[in-house]
């Protein structure tokens, strides 16, 4: 039986599979085919890994052009590895799932401001893998974004320009220029965010309410705009105290309306970048640092709600009970003393 088994390991039996002696990856690339200097482009890997049995250590390199900078993952079949404001990514399948099949990565990227239009930005995805390639040539992939003028009607944003501080608030101005068209009544302009969101408001437009959905920010502005106009909106932003809160130290900030395209076609962005997120105390007291990400964080004191039967008591009702206690103990002493007074002889 020994024998058998060892005789297993060393022929790399079902015990401890392999990987293929050969593979064949294939890999393309796909995203913006234009962008106006200083915006952000979106690049998708889509990959083809063959399987079961997978090849082992599956990378796919995404090489970004001069003139290019990364700015972070969309999402897709797995983690992307690169610096913020690097050139090259790395990413990998999923570790908790099957390496085989079709897969997807989506990247985005930034194109220099100082661009000239006409510049080709040619961005390359190579997969590889610990295995042998029996078709080398469908392993590389080629994305051209070239840069073009700016368009008529656009937005134009502008982000603080150092390192936000977790807990404190940051200002964004958006430029908007409506070039053409017949008038719009009212503009209504969206902005993203993540997890440190805790509040926006215009200050410029002290009167506007703007109201959160799920990863971003309606300000419906009331300003009406007719062709030629510019305007300017100054955004400010309150972020969070809460550790748990900054996930990522870099995040890109979207602006863009539905008044001029359905598919959003007008849009802006600005790089907001996170100095180190606050680090939670042990020691500190959470009645005196209370965390602001969101109105769920208020004093118990406060939000505590009626009928909660085993809620602690804090705040000012603790002293109406113990007044209470005492005068009940007060008046139990008096009847005392009052039953002894007329038991007395």
């Amino acid at each position: 039986m020994m024998q058998w088994v060892l005789s297993l390991l060393l022929a790399g039996g079902p015990i401890l599979a392999a990987p293929p002696d050969t593979v064949d990856l294939r890999v393309t690339i796909g995203g913006s085919a234009e962008v106006v200097a200083g915006e952000i482009f979106d690049i998708t890997v889509n990959a083809e890994i063959p399987g079961p049995p997978a090849a082992t250590g599956i990378t796919m390199t995404v090489t970004l052009p001069e003139g290019a900078t990364y700015e972070g993952p969309g999402g897709g079949s797995g983690p992307c590895e690169g610096e913020i404001g690097s050139r090259v990514i790395v990413c990998i399948p999923d570790p908790g799932s099957p390496a085989e099949g079709g897969r997807t990565w989506e990247l985005t990227a930034r194109a220099a401001a100082s661009l000239p239009v006409g510049t080709a930005l040619n961005t390359t995805v190579v997969a590889a893998s610990d295995s042998t390639e029996s078709n080398p040539a469908d392993n590389t992939g080629t994305l051209v974004t070239t840069v073009v003028a700016r368009p008529g009607t656009h937005f134009t944003v502008t982000g603080p320009s150092e390192p936000v501080v977790p807990g404190e608030a940051y200002r964004v101005t958006v430029g908007v220029h409506y070039a053409q068209g017949p008038p719009i009544p009212e503009l209504h302009m969206f902005a993203s965010f993540d997890d440190w969101y805790v509040d926006a408001r215009i200050v410029n437009l002290p009167e506007v309410r703007c109201s959160a959905d799920p990863g971003s920010v309606l300000c419906e502005t009331g300003l009406r705009l007719v062709a030629g106009q510019d305007i300017t909106l100054v955004y400010e932003f309150r972020t969070s105290t809460d550790p748990a809160d900054y996930r990522e130290r870099t995040f890109t900030q979207t602006f863009k309306s539905y008044n001029f395209s359905d598919d959003y076609a007008v849009s802006a962005s600005t790089l907001i970048r996170f100095a180190a997120p606050p680090s939670a105390s042990p020691s500190a007291s959470p009645a005196v640092s209370p965390s602001a990400s969101s109105s769920a964080s208020a004093s118990p004191s406060v939000s505590a709600s009626p009928g909660g039967g085993g809620l602690p008591i804090t705040g000012s009702p603790t002293g109406v009970i113990v007044l209470a206690g005492a005068l009940l103990v007060a008046a139990g002493g008096g009847l005392v003393l009052l039953s002894r007074r007329r038991t007395r002889p």
